[in-house]
C-alpha cells in the first residue's frame, strides 16, 4: 500500500509540482517570444522590450528582494493585461504576458531559471535594436 501511495504522490508531483509549473513557463515564455518575433514589426518588438525591461524594473523596486511579495503585483499586471486584451493592443499584450512569466518564474524559484533566461535574453537583444 506505501509502494502504491509513494508512485501517486511522484505522478501528483510531476503532474502538479513546481518542475511542471516551470516548465510550463519556459515553454509559453518561447511561444509568446516567437509568436512576436514572427508577426510583429521590429519596433513593435522593440517597444515590447522596452516595457518588460522597464516594468520588471518597477517590480523589482515595488516587490523588493522577496519574491513571495510580489502576489499583489503579479495581480496589478494581470489587470492591465486583460484591459490590454479588450483594447485588442497586442504590443502590451505581450509585454504584459512576459511581465507575468517571469515574476511568476521568480516566485517558483531556481527551477525555472531557462524561463527568466529566456526573457531577460530577449530584453536584451531588443533594447539594444
Amino acid at each position: 500500500m506505501n509502494i502504491i501511495l509513494q508512485k501517486t504522490g511522484e505522478i501528483v508531483a510531476r503532474w502538479f509540482g513546481p518542475g511542471r509549473e516551470a516548465h510550463r513557463l519556459d515553454r509559453d515564455a518561447a511561444t509568446i517570444i516567437e509568436t512576436a518575433m514572427a508577426t510583429a514589426s521590429s519596433s513593435k518588438i522593440r517597444a515590447t522590450a522596452l516595457r518588460v525591461r522597464d516594468d520588471l524594473e518597477t517590480a523589482h523596486a515595488r516587490g523588493g528582494e522577496d519574491p513571495s511579495r510580489y502576489g499583489p503585483i503579479i495581480v496589478h499586471f494581470k489587470t492591465q493585461h486583460r484591459e490590454a486584451r479588450r483594447r485588442h493592443d497586442d504590443t502590451a499584450l505581450t509585454a504584459l504576458t512576459l511581465i507575468i512569466i517571469y515574476l511568476r518564474a521568480e516566485t517558483i524559484g531556481v527551477t525555472t531559471e531557462p524561463a527568466r533566461t529566456r526573457i531577460d535574453d530577449f530584453i536584451s537583444e531588443w533594447t539594444q535594436v
